[in-house]
């Protein structure tokens, strides 16, 4: 069978942060619009998202700080509802133990792991 797609332009810039893919930068943002969108129809919010092809950078940068809002958000509550819980079954010292437990559960995984990866991501040369 035949392809029927160009090669590619070897002077594209390539997407430093996903060795594993063979894609360009313009390739990964498309790729990662088509997994927002389908990400939005399949949590329910029943709308698209139009806009030009100049914009796309703009859509992915916001999407990215409404997702890291949420998962703020997410933390906030479920952090909320732990300390509640244990404030009910326990008073003192193990409400405080298991809230700063929670907390820095939350700040290393959702937080700190991930701005390591993009630190380690931008300091990494570009091989190609």
């Amino acid at each position: 069978m035949v392809s029927t797609r160009s090669p590619r332009d070897s002077s594209a810039a390539r997407a430093p942060d996903d060795e594993a893919r063979d894609e360009t930068l313009p390739e990964r943002d498309d790729r990662n619009l088509t997994e927002l969108i389908q990400e939005l129809c399949v949590a329910g919010l029943g709308f698209q998202v139009l806009f030009r092809l100049h914009q796309k950078d703009r859509v992915l940068k916001v999407a990215n700080a409404m997702a890291i809002l949420g998962l703020g958000t997410v933390a906030l509550a479920i952090s909320t509802a732990v300390i509640l819980v244990v404030g009910f079954v326990d008073r003192g010292g193990p409400v405080v133990l298991v809230a700063v437990a929670t907390a820095v559960s939350f700040s290393v995984l959702w937080l700190a792991i991930p701005l390591a990866g993009r630190h380690m991501a931008q300091e990494r040369p570009d091989t190609t």
